[in-house]
């Protein structure tokens, strides 16, 4: 049996279940033959029956006897009084329906037998199952892989002398010079640019157009020989720290860093010296002193 399936468990369960059905049934038929077999002759045990006494009265016996007799009651006795006549009948108690019974309970202990079967077969199927731990597939890692270059793409590096070569030239180039400018803005219009300089004029206003800072490569102390000036608002910059509008001073030295947006440049004159005055306007993102 070490070999059978839970379903052949479950049809030889039914098989015996139904033998033992068939048996009883046939034992409580061939004992209702029996039983009345031995009602004929006399010998039926008088548990098998059940009595019922009536009084009525008397000239009226054989119309109560009728009518008892047609619900089955059988007269045993006949008493007769002076007004009144005591009848005694009897009748075979109801058997209990054992088919009936049989059928229900058999079907109960098949139903919780097959949810039984059910349930253990659920079960080892689970613990048969490995658990592994998902996997990426070369499609799923290929696709990563291009999300991360798109969000590197995303997220430009940030360009500063050390890690751009145009930057590095730019900051050791002439101080003033519009073509050299408008070269490198139109090549990195848009980026993020950071650098050290410090603050050589300011106009502290409310008005965006009207603040304006001028912020020159190298310390306040030993200003670069080389390399453009920048121009950004204060009023531009976040309301949160390192540096807020309010806190900026001429030749405070700061670390810039902002957007490059255009060039400003004047046309030279008589009365006007543009050194210096060539500058890259940026959008600022946080002024921090250092």
């Amino acid at each position: 049996m070490g070999d059978q399936t839970p379903w052949h468990l479950l049809f030889q369960l039914i098989v015996l279940f139904q033998l033992i059905v068939g048996l009883t049934v046939s034992s409580r038929a061939v004992l209702g033959s029996s039983t009345a077999v031995g009602s004929n002759v006399g010998t039926q045990s008088e548990d098998a029956y059940e009595t019922r006494t009536v009084k009525t009265m008397r000239g009226l016996e054989s119309k109560k006897r009728a009518a008892l007799e047609g619900e089955g009651w059988e007269l045993i006795s006949q008493t007769a009084g002076t007004v009144r006549s005591e009848l005694t009948f009897r009748r075979p108690k109801p058997r209990p329906p054992w088919k009936l019974f049989g059928a229900l309970g058999g079907a109960l202990v098949i139903l919780f037998i097959f949810i039984a079967i059910m349930a253990a077969i659920t079960s080892t199927g689970d613990a048969d199952e490995p658990t592994s731990a998902p996997t990426s597939t070369p499609r799923q890692a290929v696709e990563e892989e291009e999300e991360d270059a798109a969000a590197d793409a995303e997220s430009p590096a940030v360009l500063t002398p050390e890690s751009s070569e145009d930057v590095a030239a730019l900051f050791a180039g002439p101080t003033y010079g519009k073509d050299i400018l408008e070269r490198f803005v139109d090549a990195h219009h848009g980026e993020v640019i950071e650098f050290d300089g410090f603050i050589s004029f300011l106009i502290d206003s409310e008005s965006v157009v009207y603040s304006t800072a001028f912020v020159s490569l190298g310390d306040a102390q030993s200003p670069s020989s080389t390399g453009p000036m920048f121009e950004f608002s204060p009023q531009l910059l976040p309301k949160t720290p390192p540096l807020r509008s309010g806190e900026l001073s001429e030749g405070q030295n700061v670390r810039v860093r902002g957007i490059i947006g255009s060039t400003y440049a004047f046309e030279e004159s008589t009365t006007y010296t543009p050194e210096r005055e060539d500058r890259i306007v940026l959008v600022v993102e946080s002024v921090e002193s250092r």
